[in-house]
């Protein structure tokens, strides 16, 4: 008779032949769909640089449109990645978080017969880093959430700090990128390549200002407010690539760019509504509505409060926190409060304050590694004032900020800013850039075509094509789109009668990431077809930082409601969206060209565990890990402080410590 644990594996046996063979039937059978669909339509969408980039002339031409650009032919850049951990106590918890840049150098040549272009890594003394480990003890914790033992049932603080070591990764990586780039070093970087999707990190963390705790945060004599919430959120601004947008959730930020551009503290709203073509009804909606006329849901910012005398017991007054007011068709940020106090807000000097409280507070955490770099104090809705620990939602809104200011900073400096993500299971080109031209635009050669189910994600989409298609060589790359596409697709719907009608979808029906912010793309940079079995490299993502210089007049997709209503959809109220978006591989698109020259040039093919990715990355990835592991021993071993306390420890970390 077989044992229960010998049933308990031929079980298993069985169900993993069994789910095996039928994820071979589904990856093949929608592996051929792919390969249909990409000789149909799709290989009209991909950008084969190979050819172009063996030509000489057109590789001296490209040098040219780099120097140009760039204005230098040495690119100096950084590649930055990131580690973090946690190791959990029985009374505190110590989150380690690390961010590591790895520096080099390209030298465009064109001194020979054939342009050439020169890599050079720099020694690891010149690579820099961002090192933060934060010890919280729970014991504190309960201190900073009140007086009294409340005997409730919810640990929220506890929650809450749960996840706080990838958000502080998140943030060293950004603040290392902020930090180089404003710097006033020789090695000014021209090219930063970052291990992450900088468009899905702002829509990972973007939230409504009311939600953001660090209102309230002392700083150079005056205290993070919710009207500098709201204007640092509204940013980057660039009115050459339509920043802010025109579409209905961001309306208010175009209003608060106005006063940025103008350098007023009022501006004229049918002037505005003349200017961009909108409807005056729907600016003056915005300039009544939230975030702007302000946020009821907290309480004034003051160490005494403001107390309302009239009522017993005296009950401390709300904070409308109003970042402008509206009188009669003008909006103006110098205005008499509901409390009767005299507002004079600047929104630059406001943005200006924000970046300065953003680069303390990481200079803080990073660098001079304070003890209390991650606590503050903040006035609670009975009138006290309370300590309070920097919790996720705080960390997001630092990492909302350095993301803005290095965006606009890379504007003015004129740095390229490259983002790569490896192993994203997304459908962001397949499903929803796609759905938008077929349904959307009604591209006559994919509207009428047959598609049969495809691959899972995009990357497995191509990566199948790849293997089958001879005629692909590597580096290519798809045509860029929008990366505002995460957050719009279509959506199918069926009336009573069974009609099937199809409307323009966003997040909740309204909120549309930024549009004309980052361009995204699929590559893939190594390809070798000596063998039988082709030999690839993945399939990665690319988001390219659009700039004034190359993007100002990209292709534009008109998908405003009255356009999409002729071609028989739904009407959305989505207000005026016009993401950018590329149909043909053949468009020209000197931003893209630039950036996979670049990208393909730092693919050394070196490593085979990382064939066809950038080596500057994989560089940066080493150091990051060394710098956790090193932070991992150096953490692990301050038990030797608790021994003398065994009940210190948890008793999972003690049972494991002892081997049999």
């Amino acid at each position: 008779m077989p044992s229960e644990i010998s049933k308990i594996l031929n079980a298993y046996q069985r169900t993993l032949r069994e789910t095996k063979s039928r994820y071979e039937t589904l990856y093949t059978s929608r592996g051929k769909n792919a390969l249909d669909f990409y000789r149909q339509y799709a290989n009209r969408l991909i950008r084969n640089y190979a050819p172009a980039f063996r030509d000489v002339g057109a590789r001296r031409q490209l040098h040219r449109d780099i120097r140009r650009t760039l204005g230098t032919d040495t690119i100096d850049f950084i590649a930055i990645d990131g580690s973090c951990n946690k190791d959990p106590f029985n009374d505190f918890i110590v989150f380690s978080a690390c961010a590591y840049g790895a520096k080099g150098q390209l030298k465009l040549n064109d001194s020979g017969d054939r342009p050439g272009i020169q890599y050079r890594r720099w020694e690891l003394e010149r690579d820099v880093s961002m090192v933060a480990y934060v010890p919280v003890p729970f014991a504190q914790l309960a201190d900073a959430i009140g007086e009294k033992e409340d005997f409730t049932l919810s640990d929220q603080d506890r929650i809450n700090l749960a996840g706080v070591h990838t958000k502080l990764m998140q943030l060293a990586e950004i603040y290392l990128a902020y930090s180089v780039v404003t710097s006033s070093s020789i090695e000014h970087p021209r090219l930063v390549l970052l291990d992450l999707l900088p468009s899905s990190v702002m829509a990972s963390i973007a939230g409504s200002p009311s939600s953001i705790n660090l209102g309230g945060y002392q700083y150079d004599r005056r205290r993070l407010d919710f009207r500098d919430i709201v204007v640092a959120l509204a940013h980057p601004f660039n009115s050459a690539l339509g920043l802010p947008n025109k579409n209905r959730f961001r309306l208010h930020q175009l209003i608060l760019g106005e006063l940025h551009r103008s350098q007023q503290k009022q501006i004229d709203l049918p002037e505005i509504a003349k200017r961009y073509g909108l409807s005056l009804e729907t600016l003056i909606q915005a300039a009544n509505g939230q975030p702007l006329y302000g946020d009821t849901s907290r309480f004034i910012e003051t160490a005494d409060g403001i107390l309302d005398t009239s009522v017993s017991p005296a009950s401390l007054l709300p904070r409308s926190a109003r970042v402008g007011r509206l009188s009669g068709h003008v909006f103006s940020t110098q205005f008499t409060s509901d409390t009767g106090q005299q507002i004079i807000f600047d929104v630059r000097e406001s943005w200006s304050f924000t970046i300065a409280l953003f680069r303390s507070i990481c200079e803080r955490i990073f660098r001079a590694k304070e003890p209390d770099a991650m606590i503050y104090q903040v006035v609670g809705s009975d009138g006290k004032t309370r300590e309070h620990w920097l919790d996720p939602t705080d960390i997001d809104f630092l990492t909302a900020v350095g993301m803005r200011a290095l965006i606009e900073a890379c504007w003015e400096q004129k740095v390229m800013l490259i983002g790569i993500a490896k192993d994203s299971a997304s459908r962001y080109f397949t499903r929803n850039y796609l759905g938008v031209l077929r349904c959307g635009l009604q591209v006559p050669e994919l509207a009428d075509l047959e598609v049969g189910r495809l691959p899972w994600t995009d990357r497995m989409f191509f990566e199948f094509v790849a293997t089958l298609e001879d005629n692909l060589e590597s580096p290519w790359a798809t045509c860029e789109f929008d990366s505002a596409f995460m957050t719009l697709w279509i959506a199918s719907f069926r009336d009573s009668t069974g009609m099937e009608t199809f409307k323009l979808g966003a997040v909740k029906d309204y909120i549309v990431a930024h549009t004309g912010l980052f361009a995204r793309s699929l590559a893939q940079f190594f390809i070798s077809r000596k063998k039988a079995t082709p030999l690839m490299g993945h399939v990665v993502f690319v988001d390219r930082l659009m700039t004034p210089e190359l993007d100002s007049s990209c292709p534009k997709l008109d998908l405003t409601s009255g356009v999409l209503e002729a071609r028989g959809l739904m009407s959305h109220a989505l207000g005026d969206v016009r993401p950018m978006g590329y149909q043909n591989g053949t468009e020209e698109n000197l931003g893209q060209d630039m950036s996979t020259y670049l990208l393909s040039c730092l693919t050394r093919n070196h490593y085979p565990e990382v064939i066809g990715y950038p080596d500057p990355l994989h560089k940066a990835d080493w150091g990051a890990k060394t710098l956790g592991d090193q932070l991992k021993r150096t953490i692990r071993s301050s038990e030797v402080a608790f021994r003398a306390s065994p009940l210190s420890r948890t008793l999972r970390s003690i049972r494991d410590s002892y081997r049999r």
